[in-house]
């Protein structure tokens, strides 16, 4: 999926954002809010891809499968510049609500886009040779919906003062010291 110094471009690129952003599971995920566009519950598809939807015609799976591209052909019309309402771009009546999350989900796309854009693997390991400085960026998996380890080619650090403890964590050490 990626080649050190080269930036995906194209279908490529596309199919990048689209692997970054459909991993977000929260309520308003792009993967969700495209699946009730269509009419369609997201966690009931994947809890239940094998069942087979009379309604439709095609199992759960393939539905997913139709979200998915939906999502794709979203993302490309955005990166290709189209200036079209987001709701032309679907080609579905969509609610005002609606419509403000995919203006959302559009400027996430662009955001990511951009910070594509600004990564240099290559001169950040040209400066690290050379012994300069580089500057710190967080690790992680950005297929796993890291996104904020764009642009690429910093210096990761792969724990986040800002993020560990957890809240949850920090709970558990204070009764345990208090015990």
């Amino acid at each position: 999926m990626h080649i050190f110094g080269e930036a995906p471009a194209g279908e490529r690129r596309a199919d990048f954002i689209s692997s970054v952003v459909r991993f977000d599971s929260s309520p308003s995920s792009p993967r969700r809010l495209v699946a009730g566009i269509l009419g369609f519950g997201l966690s009931y598809l994947l809890e239940n891809q094998q069942k087979y939807s009379e309604k439709v015609g095609m199992s759960n799976g393939a539905i997913l499968e139709k979200i998915d591209s939906e999502l794709n052909r979203f993302i490309r019309e955005v990166l290709g510049g189209s200036q079209s309402p987001v709701a032309l771009i679907l080609g579905k009546r969509v609610s005002a609500e609606q419509v403000q999350e995919l203006n959302g989900l559009r400027e996430r796309i662009l955001d990511i886009n951009r910070r594509i854009d600004e990564s240099d693997e290559t001169g950040a390991l040209l400066h690290g040779m050379d012994g300069r400085y580089i500057p710190a960026g967080p690790s992680g998996q950005i297929t796993r919906g890291h996104d904020e380890v764009l642009p690429t080619g910093r210096n990761f650090y792969s724990l986040d003062p800002y993020r560990v403890p957890t809240r949850s964590a920090w709970r558990v050490g204070q009764r345990l010291a208090d015990a």
